[in-house]
């Protein structure tokens, strides 16, 4: 029982850093960043926002703006 919550735990871990990744990559692209040092400096201005799903199939990315900018 301990040793399956410990790979439960380390599962999850992964997946928060797998995204925590993925976002950063997408920030980097989007924002013209080189470095993740590089966001500090960046001024953005949210004028408005949206939540959206995308649904990933291992490396492909079903919205095809989204597809682009995971490339």
């Amino acid at each position: 029982m301990g040793h399956q919550r410990h790979i439960d735990r380390d599962e999850e871990l992964a997946k928060e850093n797998r995204e925590a990744i993925l976002a950063l990559a997408i920030l980097q692209k989007v924002l013209w960043a080189k470095k993740p040092k590089d966001l500090e400096w960046i001024l953005v201005r949210l004028y408005r926002y949206a939540f959206l799903e995308v649904e990933m199939t291992g490396s492909e990315v079903g919205d095809p703006i989204y597809r682009e900018l995971f490339k």
